[in-house]
């Protein structure tokens, strides 16, 4: 936040602003050079204004543009070759050289329970009386991450649960249960239940039901 941070450290350093773009087999090319662009001009309206502020464009899931037709990621070539403004690229596979050769590519390994439990306890909100929920709840999902069970469904392949639910659908699912467990107190099975409807969904029903009793065995 630059000046308006609350660390002397940040506030030495210019304001950042976001351009965000959802990825996805969809993308165009357009749509990328339209965001650069807007906020390529919005940056140089902000310094010639005496703000000191620098924009960055937040590219969410480019994995996602690898199979569109339109080649969107061709539009990057120009802007990482030339770059007027920072860029931040999420994916959870690898791109090719062509564009990994033109950034600073940073690979997360996976993560054990400790990581996840330092992360949940962020993310969640929580304090240390809740560390014994929070330790099924990471248990339960690296369980889910490994079940071959779940495999075995159509709706995982060729994925896998690995591909198919990601550490976002973990962190979703522990804000909303510790929101609901504050908003509704009640039965905490039947809130971690609605939770995951809500969280890890979008698959079968008898998929479902497997990944219920994997979280249940270990709450």
């Amino acid at each position: 936040r630059g000046g308006g941070s609350h660390s002397s450290f940040f506030k030495q350093l210019p304001n950042l602003q976001e351009k965000r773009y959802q990825g996805s087999d969809k993308s165009t090319s357009a749509e990328l050079e339209n965001l650069f662009k807007e906020a390529i001009d919005e940056q140089a309206k902000a310094i010639r204004a005496g703000h000191n502020t620098r924009f960055v464009v937040f590219f969410d899931e480019v994995g996602l543009t690898r199979h569109s037709a339109r080649e969107p990621l061709k539009a990057l070539h120009h802007y990482l070759d030339n770059p007027e403004v920072a860029f931040v690229g999420i994916s959870n596979v690898l791109l090719d050289p062509a564009r990994m050769n033109r950034a600073i590519t940073v690979r997360r390994s996976k993560p054990d329970l400790e990581d996840l439990l330092t992360v949940a306890r962020g993310v969640s909100g929580s304090n240390i009386a809740d560390d014994q929920l929070l330790t099924a709840l990471c248990r339960a999902y690296t369980d889910v991450i490994g079940s071959s069970e779940l495999k075995e469904f159509p709706l995982y392949a060729p994925y896998g649960a690995r591909q198919f639910f990601g550490l976002r659908d973990l962190y979703s699912l522990l804000r909303h249960i510790f929101r609901l467990g504050k908003s509704q107190p009640g039965d905490q099975l039947q809130i971690i239940h609605k939770a995951l409807e809500r969280n890890f969904n979008g698959i079968d029903f008898k998929s479902f039901e497997i990944l219920w009793t994997i979280f249940k065995k270990h709450l």
